[in-house]
C-alpha cells in the first residue's frame, strides 16, 4: 500500500455532463495529447488544476502542481449523458 496522497478527484459539474478524466499533463504535451484525442473522434477539454484541487495532506506540493501540469477530459462527440451512470468513467479511462 503506497503513503502517497491520492490524486484530485475529477471535476463533478464536468464528469456530469459526460467528460470523462483521461490524464494530468504538461500544457505542451495536453495539446499533442489532445490532437491525438481528437483525431480519435472524441471532444478534448483541458482544465487547469488549482492547489485547492488536492488534499490538505498534499502539502506544498499542489502549489507548484497546478502551475505546472493541466487536467485532460474527454468525451465522445455529441454525447451528453442520460442517467449518472453513463457519465462514470469506462474501463479504458486513464485515472491519475
Amino acid at each position: 500500500m503506497s503513503d502517497s496522497p491520492a490524486p484530485p478527484p475529477p471535476d463533478p459539474d464536468l464528469v456530469a455532463e459526460g467528460w470523462e478524466r483521461r490524464s494530468l499533463a504538461d500544457p505542451e504535451r495536453a495539446q499533442e495529447m489532445a490532437e491525438l484525442y481528437e483525431t480519435a473522434g472524441f471532444e478534448v477539454k483541458i482544465v487547469p488544476l488549482a492547489p485547492m484541487d488536492f488534499a490538505p495532506s498534499c502539502g506544498t506540493c499542489p502549489e507548484t502542481v497546478s502551475k505546472s501540469y493541466v487536467v485532460i477530459y474527454t468525451r465522445k462527440e455529441g454525447r451528453t449523458p442520460t442517467n449518472p451512470l453513463e457519465s462514470e468513467p469506462s474501463a479504458d479511462s486513464f485515472e491519475v
